[in-house]
């Protein structure tokens, strides 16, 4: 004999489904995703063959273990110093050598970054990233192309680069930004579960305007995905 439902009782088993329905897919959306994060990892570990670019490494202190066992993003911010008049090569380096110790230091003001990138493309390793976060985003909130959802504490989940100079004051130098496009391309590589690259403005965007209004974007992208 069919069971006949009263009509209240049919929308409450039609709402329990929905429910179980919801629940199911996010279930396996969770699911879906360990799995693309695990097949992320073992395709790293099997195609990542080391650096083969001239990076100098110091030991930075400003720092946690990660984590999360992938980077998702690339985050770049700019250091805010050399203003818009010109200056010279040598104090440009002078900047660079000094902003790169301070981002290194352990002291109370519990700022790093991974890399620095000076004006004539030189890259220094600040905080190690294969077991390091470094402490460059701050109080963040942004969509994770990865996560497919907002996540805050990008700390957590991004590398962190400081590109010398003052992004809404001075173009960059073209050799930053080709020494930022093959760094850009290393991490990719080595991390695969690298899915965003952004600004610092875009996961603190009333907060933070780096690395500023002239950094040239479509240049970036073209050398990366392009050149």
């Amino acid at each position: 004999m069919a069971l006949v439902l009263r009509p209240e009782a049919a929308v409450a088993a039609q709402t329990v489904m929905a429910q179980r329905a919801a629940f199911l897919l996010v279930v396996a959306a969770q699911e879906e995703q360990v799995v693309m994060l695990a097949a992320l990892v073992a395709q790293a570990s099997s195609s990542w063959s080391g650096n083969t670019m001239n990076i100098k490494k110091i030991e930075g202190h400003d720092k946690r273990k990660r984590r999360e066992r992938g980077w998702v993003a690339i985050i770049i911010h700019h250091t805010g110093v050399g203003g818009r008049e010109e200056i010279s090569d040598d104090l440009w380096s002078k900047l660079y050598k000094n902003i790169t110790n301070y981002l290194a230091r352990k002291d109370k003001a519990y700022v790093s970054a991974h890399y620095t990138i000076s004006r004539e493309g030189e890259i220094t390793e600040v905080i190690d990233p294969d077991k390091y976060e470094s402490w460059h985003a701050g109080k963040s909130s942004s969509w994770s192309r990865f996560h497919r959802r907002v996540v805050s504490d990008w700390n957590r989940y991004s590398i962190g680069i400081e590109l010398i100079g003052d992004g809404n004051l001075k173009v960059y130098s073209e050799k930053q930004y080709q020494a930022l496009a093959s760094l850009c391309k290393m991490l990719k590589k080595k991390w695969p579960s690298i899915m965003d690259i952004k600004g610092h403005e875009e996961i603190a965007p009333k907060r933070k305007n780096d690395p500023g209004m002239l950094f040239d974007w479509d240049k970036l992208l073209r050398y990366i995905y392009v050149s």
